[in-house]
């Protein structure tokens, strides 16, 4: 419509004239096609993006910015409006998109922040909203008249989880906990506890004190010296290890798909609308055939790898199921070189065991723990085991860290 053109070209010719100094910009709905001419009327732009709420999938947010940013390298582009309902009295196990749960806001604001910190080339991005607003048309998400994308409620009483998520990644000055899904308190879905023999044994006699859970209790028993369960996406490996009663040590796996091929999916001729699917992994039944995800995947890349172990001496199953880990979070009983007798006799280990565990196993960090109750300052004997492991760390508690996977060039 070349009347709306002129008029935002009138508009834009207005803003210069009132203040030179400063650049025009412009909101775009994602409807708005990248190569519209009216992106070539402000100085810079920003487009409103609502994919993973009100349509479509979370990771088509990076492949648009992606995609203008490929076509475009030398725009200045912004993201003016991204968010998702939530009522804080709604809560869910399985969040999914479009069911107002304050669960699934806090997944949407967690992919969003990620995905903004990882593209330094926006100029600006703004979250909608901070707080509930009204808005009389809407009827949804459990309130009348109120849209819920707010961090905050419209009271300003309550804080969201995902008001957190922010906090923590932008305020770097007032260290905090924040324990998320605090307020799921009718939780149903059933808890899976996997141990040696036994377990659900000693579990149940456990619960004579509290005989009455909201939710079941599975019970998944080590069956011989290793054996590997599958869980949400997630791989354990148990391995038996050695010490003066049965005990395990644990290797917890994230594995990571190949890349997305973008030249197969187009040459391909797979429709844009099935991409996120198949990167998930998903196999997609058509009427015009069968995709999948083989089709636009590249070989498997790194995952992560954390290892846990604690109460044995050191055996090499160990090393071989802590191979290349991330972490590797091991005991060390003994600090005091004189007391390696002692950890031989109790079937415990010392500092300097632990880390020639963690050298042998070619880990990328080791945290020491399940310190004997006389180790009052274990950080006292870490230069000496530092020696034998750099990455080596003496662990307390709050202790954290995030395992990410590898960047990629």
């Amino acid at each position: 419509d070349e009347d709306l053109l002129e008029n935002h070209r009138l508009l834009n010719e207005l803003c210069h004239r009132i203040d030179k100094t400063r650049p025009t910009t412009m909101a775009d709905v994602f409807m708005l096609e990248t190569d519209s001419p009216i992106l070539d009327i402000p100085d810079v732009n920003s487009y409103n993006l609502y994919f993973g709420w009100y349509l479509g999938e979370l990771e088509q947010n990076e492949e648009f910015f992606d995609e203008f940013h490929r076509k475009y390298p030398d725009r200045c582009i912004g993201f003016s409006e991204y968010g998702a309902d939530a009522n804080p009295q709604y809560q869910s196990a399985a969040p999914e998109r479009g069911d107002y749960t304050e669960s699934y806001q806090a997944l949407y604001h967690e992919h969003m922040l990620k995905m903004i910190e990882e593209r330094p080339w926006l100029w600006a991005t703004h979250v909608w909203n901070l707080f509930d607003f009204a808005a009389d048309g809407r009827d949804e998400g459990g309130k009348h008249g109120e849209n819920q994308k707010g961090l905050v409620t419209f009271d300003r009483k309550l804080k969201k989880d995902a008001f957190y998520l922010y906090k923590a990644a932008w305020n770097k000055t007032e260290p905090f906990v924040h324990l998320c899904g605090s307020r799921y308190v009718d939780r149903t879905e059933p808890l899976t506890l996997i141990g040696p023999k036994g377990l659900e044994r000693v579990v149940n006699a456990l619960r004579v004190i509290a005989p009455e859970l909201p939710f079941p209790i599975l019970f998944r028993e080590i069956n011989g010296p290793e054996e590997e369960f599958c869980l949400n996406g997630y791989r354990l490996k148990a391995f038996k290890v050695n010490h003066n009663v049965l005990c395990y040590g644990y290797t917890l796996e994230l594995d990571r798909a190949g890349k997305f091929q973008l030249e197969e999916a187009v040459r391909l001729n797979i429709p844009k609308k099935y991409w996120s699917r198949l990167q998930k992994g998903e196999t997609i039944e058509t009427e015009e055939g069968t995709y999948t995800p083989d089709m636009v995947l590249g070989a498997a890349r790194r995952g992560i790898r954390l290892t846990y172990c604690t109460d044995t001496r050191p055996v090499q199953a160990i090393v071989d199921h802590a191979m290349h880990s991330d972490l590797f979070i091991c005991e060390g009983m003994y600090g005091e070189k004189d007391k390696e007798a002692k950890a031989k006799e109790h079937r415990h280990m010392t500092f300097y065991e632990a880390a020639q565990l963690a050298k042998d196993a070619e880990v990328k960090e080791l945290w020491l723990t399940h310190y004997s109750p006389s180790l009052t300052r274990p950080e006292e004997y870490m230069e000496e085991v530092q020696k034998i492991f750099p990455a080596a760390k003496a662990g307390k508690d709050r202790m954290s860290a995030e395992l990410d996977f590898e960047k990629e060039e």
